[in-house]
């Protein structure tokens, strides 16, 4: 999304013949591919681990965190190995992100009518609010050089992204709608 609305702003006038349904389609797959291939090496490393006692894992799914807590053996490099690999991935998500950010926002204080510029804002402020809730989650949940955290507060970070973002993120994006600010500015203003 950021790279579309990078797009749309910094490049409006070839917007449709950049982000073409192929482009769209390859920028899927690219964020599919890499969202299964991250955690390959993990659950490689993961099968080479003994597990004895309880099989049963205090999370809400099977994550990696918990299921460390669950082997007899040393989990040192799994844990590095995860840190490192998690790591990657939400610096340079989250610099890409900033790096079209940026640009827009440069671009935005180069426009001439004011009216441009909160059309502008406007289309991205959602974007940026969804980002900033889902990756300060993701960041407190899996950016973590330790596993010893109490299984309560890794519940409580992943219902935050895994529940809380999405719920949230129709009230965020629906907040651009005149109809809907109209009404809960005279539901407040009551």
């Amino acid at each position: 999304m950021a790279y579309d609305r990078y797009i749309a702003i910094c490049n409006p006038l070839r917007y449709s013949t950049i982000m073409t349904s192929r482009c769209c389609k390859l920028l899927v797959f690219a964020c599919w591919f890499c969202g299964f291939l991250s955690p390959v090496t993990k659950l490689i490393l993961v099968t080479f681990l003994p597990f004895c006692g309880s099989n049963e894992i205090h999370h809400l799914f099977c994550d990696l965190s918990p299921l460390l807590h669950l082997a007899c053996a040393d989990t040192f490099l799994n844990v590095i190995t995860d840190f490192v690999i998690n790591s990657c991935i939400i610096i340079l998500t989250s610099a890409f992100i900033a790096l079209t950010y940026t640009k827009i926002l440069i671009t935005i204080i180069l426009m001439n009518s004011a009216e441009g510029r909160r059309k502008a804002f406007s289309t991205c402020a959602a974007h940026i609010t969804v980002v900033l809730i889902f990756f300060g989650s993701v960041a407190f949940m899996y950016v973590r050089p330790q596993t010893v955290y109490a299984p309560e507060y890794d519940q409580l970070v992943t219902i935050n992204y895994t529940i809380l973002t999405p719920l949230l993120n129709p009230a965020v994006y629906s907040l651009r709608n005149k109809e809907i600010k109209r009404a809960l500015k005279k539901y407040f203003l009551r």
